[in-house]
């Protein structure tokens, strides 16, 4: 609203003014002012963020993005759609998902990357191989105008949405590489509980006990509300069941 209403009081100073300067100057001070208004917003969204990033309460993190896009009627707009769409994938509602991420407005090559690299996720936990291989090629066609950065960013995403293909196809020693990788460069506690939640579910797979329940604890420990912890007591459960010696085994992470 802020900046519609900006940009119609420049077309009305264009036809009042007739002073370059003044006019420039005041082109000048609107852009700093929006600048101004894009920082608080970025600033007020991080609390949401923070519930997911760093607490691993998507639960919480999606009903805070509800709560802000609906108005006193009752009419929600949402504005937040990848997040929300994150917070799902880690309730294990791929569905939901799938039709938050619909709604998406792809705006320009960034938003439609992330758009991709989500659905990939999504299309993964759906077992949808032909829809996952369709992300990649359009994540593949997607441009980013960022130099360097813009290529280390979509070359990223596209390890990421591979690495999913890797997993359907049941190449784990490549996963479990690329998820080893991911945990030491985590910034993020989410990205850390995911990261162990794969390594823990292929070591489990290859019968590498130990292994999969020095990670699984790892997920119990910082995973919260994520998913993938009712899913690492279960795996802990088995492991006990089929390997009891390996609860005696002390692994130091």
């Amino acid at each position: 609203s802020i900046y519609a209403l900006g940009i119609v009081a420049l077309f009305v100073i264009l036809f009042v003014v007739n002073n370059i300067m003044l006019l420039a100057v005041l082109l000048m001070f609107y852009l700093f002012a929006f600048n101004l208004v894009l920082r608080y917003r970025a600033v007020s969204l991080l609390p949401i963020t923070k519930l997911l990033y760093e607490d691993c309460n998507p639960e919480a993190c999606a009903s805070a993005i509800i709560y802000y896009s609906t108005n006193r009627k009752g009419h929600t707009r949402l504005t937040q759609h990848t997040l929300l769409a994150q917070c799902l994938i880690y309730l294990n509602d791929p569905e939901l998902a799938q039709d938050v991420l619909i709604s998406y407005p792809r705006k320009d090559a960034a938003s439609s990357l992330q758009y991709w690299s989500l659905m990939s996720y999504i299309d993964y936990m759906l077992k949808d191989e032909e829809a996952l291989n369709r992300c990649k090629e359009e994540a593949q066609s997607v441009r980013l105008n960022y130099g360097r950065a813009g290529v280390m960013i979509q070359s990223e995403e596209m390890a990421s949405i591979e690495n999913k293909i890797h997993l359907m196809d049941g190449d784990f020693n490549t996963c479990k590489k690329y998820y080893l990788q991911g945990l030491q460069r985590a910034r993020f506690a989410f990205q850390q509980v995911d990261s162990c939640y794969y390594i823990a579910l292929i070591s489990f797979v290859e019968e590498d006990y130990k292994l999969a329940r020095m990670y699984f604890e790892k997920v119990i420990e910082i995973g919260n509300r994520m998913y993938f912890v009712e899913k690492a007591k279960s795996y802990l459960e088995k492991i006990d069941a089929i390997n009891p010696e390996a609860s005696n085994d002390v692994i130091e992470y």
